[in-house]
């Protein structure tokens, strides 16, 4: 009967056998690219603070509530609120800070 080559794993057990000395090596090796990649992938940088200044206070037409959705065009400079307890959208001129027009009648305003 011809001898069959079945996969046992005594190749592995031959090659740690014969090079003892290398598993802890390859195992501290593991070891330390797994604790630099959590240090170095993982770490947070401190948010940097932002500084908020108040430009104007402008009194917009309607209640005080539910402003969803803003646009503001980098062309014309105009600002577009949407107002949905009134149902407007309010067009503001960020030059001149004067509200363009107020757009009423327009149901479930929601964007712009």
């Amino acid at each position: 009967m011809a001898k069959q080559n079945v996969y046992t794993g005594y190749w592995l057990k031959g090659f740690v056998e014969k090079n003892w000395l290398l598993v802890p090596i390859i195992l501290i090796g593991v070891v330390a690219v797994a604790i630099l990649e959590a240090t170095l992938l993982y770490r947070t940088d401190p948010v940097p603070t932002l500084q908020l200044q108040e430009i104007a206070n402008i009194q917009l037409t309607g209640s005080a509530n539910r402003f969803d959705y803003t646009y503001l065009d980098p062309h014309t400079r105009l600002l577009y609120l949407t107002h949905s307890a009134s149902n407007t959208v309010i067009i503001f001129d960020t030059v001149s800070r004067k509200i363009v027009a107020t757009i009423p009648g327009i149901a479930d305003v929601h964007d712009v």
